[in-house]
């Protein structure tokens, strides 16, 4: 979550600990994702790593710059902008088998690791969606409470619904993932 973090759990939560669990969820949601998802994306001119690359360098353009030069005060926009991290490491984790025949290697040893561990991580990740789950709530609650989604600023309003809707479906994703027991049977 980068420097979004302290931002992002301020006014919704006591701690950002249930946005660790966000993070958890959707680096757990990602593999079950690709495998029974079958996404077949044409690639527009490059690999889908090319824009997962150049949306990290947004994010951190956005978020870090104004961060060195406003003497240190984080802007709002800087949560929203976390999305951007989060799509851009998915473009690239879908990728990353192409880059070289070494890291395809590597990534069939992982997952034979993983099917050894299914249940493991099948339960870490039912514990993680019932916390992201908390996550969602707790945000949805606190927009509501203070009457964010109708801001004066439509913008602003809009970065705050894609951000609900983002948690709101890796949660229900991951719960998905848990009921069809996918960490079990399908890796």
């Amino acid at each position: 979550m980068g420097f979004s973090a302290g931002f992002i759990s301020s006014p919704y939560s006591i701690s950002s600990l249930p946005f660790l669990f966000v993070v958890l969820t959707s680096m757990l949601n990602i593999v079950p994702a690709k495998i029974i998802g079958k996404v077949n994306l044409r690639r527009i001119l490059f690999h889908h790593y090319v824009y997962g690359i150049l949306s990290i360098v947004v994010y951190f353009a956005f978020t870090i710059l104004p961060f060195l030069t406003n003497k240190f005060i984080p802007s709002g926009y800087q949560a929203y902008l976390s999305l951007l991290l989060y799509w851009g490491l998915t473009l690239m984790i879908d990728d990353l088998a192409d880059i070289s025949p070494r890291i395809a290697h590597f990534l069939d040893r992982v997952k034979r690791k993983v099917k050894e561990m299914g249940e493991s991580i099948q339960n870490v990740h039912l514990i993680s969606n019932f916390i992201s789950s908390y996550a969602v709530i707790q945000v949805l609650l606190w927009s509501f409470k203070e009457g964010f989604l109708l801001s004066y600023n439509p913008f602003l309003g809009t970065l705050h619904i894609l951000l609900i809707a983002n948690l709101l479906i890796t949660a229900l994703y991951g719960l998905k993932i848990y009921k069809e027991k996918i960490w079990l049977k399908k890796l």
